[in-house]
């Protein structure tokens, strides 16, 4: 567990900052790159991070969708009372 910032890279690209929208929730992230591909990491307990399995966690930010399957231009995540309410969203064109 870190207890200090820590700069994350992508497969195959430069850093964060090609990020153009990222959103933090409970103990997850989604972020959106210029090329409309949606990335997730952090706690998948009730598969916030939309992959296809929601039993362990992922440390490094992973593709969920790209612009060849969907255009994604807004996202959003919850953070939570209780663990159950932790939750994602992703809004397309």
């Amino acid at each position: 567990q870190r207890t200090t910032p820590h700069m994350l890279t992508l497969p195959g690209s430069g850093s964060l900052r090609e990020f153009q929208d990222i959103s933090g929730g409970g103990n997850h992230m989604l972020a959106l790159n210029k090329r409309s591909e949606l990335f997730a990491w952090g706690r998948n307990t009730r598969g916030q991070l939309g992959l296809a399995y929601h039993t362990q966690a992922e440390l490094k930010p992973l593709l969920v969708a790209s612009a060849a399957s969907t255009d994604v231009t807004h996202l959003a995540t919850g953070g939570y009372a209780y663990e159950y309410q932790a939750h994602s969203m992703a809004l397309t064109a």
